[in-house]
């Protein structure tokens, strides 16, 4: 199981930086605005942060930060890797959710 992680949080991490990079160009007005690129870095720093959680099996604490970039911004790639955190803590009914 940890192998599948480390390739769902590998792929999400693609996608997760094509996502924020896409979102920056999509309005170029509003990606020079110092509160969004602030609000960028906030995702970045929870997403890595909940992978380093993750990686030492501290699953509560991973959950906690992925949810507040889910709370922040309800992406697909925050979805997926918040739906996996879920289903490692038996939480399979939002990580349904979450996957939907």
């Amino acid at each position: 199981m940890r192998a599948n992680a480390a390739a769902l949080i590998a792929l999400t991490a693609v996608s997760l930086t094509t996502d924020l990079a896409s979102a920056q160009n999509t309005s170029a007005s509003q990606s020079n605005t110092p509160a969004h690129s602030a609000e960028q870095e906030l995702l970045r720093k929870l997403y890595q942060d909940a992978k380093s959680a993750g990686d030492r099996d501290d699953w509560q604490t991973a959950y906690n930060l992925m949810l507040e970039a889910w709370q922040r911004r309800q992406a697909s790639d925050i979805a997926v890797n918040l739906a996996y955190i879920e289903i490692e803590l038996g939480k399979f009914r939002d990580a349904a959710e979450h996957l939907a």
